[in-house]
């Protein structure tokens, strides 16, 4: 009886550890490949734009959404197509955390997460354009949306609102965050 408890335990142990390693190579970045570095504040991204020539693509969502963490750490960094080499070039990263900041608010049009804004600095109270949810298994429809536009960043009159409706996450509690 305790030999077969101590078996299971180490097959056990054996397969969290196997499992630890593959995780960690899937959002481990290359050697020499930093990964992208976002900003936390509107006005910094705004300032760091203007100052590079760049857009603002603006990641909103809460440190426990699985698809705002895949958006982050997995879509964005992805290599292939280069999405990572086209934000590091063309965009300033902004993450808003929604929890503890609503500088999001005048982008959002909806309660969900993850956000996805691309906005010109110049004009950084309208968003170019937005989208909510992941782009996981999509990344060439992102891909090609952080391309678009690239030549003309002047912002749409009409905000167009690109929805992908099945990999949101709900908010709630955001109506309580909206009242002031």
């Amino acid at each position: 009886m305790k030999g077969k408890k101590l078996n299971r335990n180490r097959i056990l142990l054996c397969f969290f550890v196997l499992l630890g390693i593959y995780l960690s190579t899937l959002t481990s970045t290359t050697q020499g490949d930093e990964a992208l570095t976002w900003v936390t504040s509107k006005s910094e991204a705004v300032s760091k734009a203007l100052n590079e020539g760049k857009l603002i693509l603006l990641l909103a969502g809460y440190p426990t959404c699985p698809h705002c963490l895949i958006m982050q750490y997995t879509v964005c960094e992805t290599n292939n197509p280069p999405i990572k080499t086209v934000i590091k070039e063309n965009y300033v990263a902004w993450y808003c955390n929604v929890w503890i900041s609503n500088e999001y608010k005048p982008y959002s049009t909806a309660p969900y997460v993850p956000l996805v804004c691309r906005i010109d600095p110049r004009n950084p109270e309208k968003y170019i354009d937005q989208s909510y949810g992941s782009y996981l298994y999509r990344e060439a429809i992102f891909y090609n949306r952080l391309l678009s536009g690239l030549d003309s960043v002047e912002p749409e009159e009409t905000n167009s609102n690109d929805t992908i409706t099945p990999l949101i996450r709900p908010m709630p509690w955001l109506p309580l965050l909206l009242e002031d």
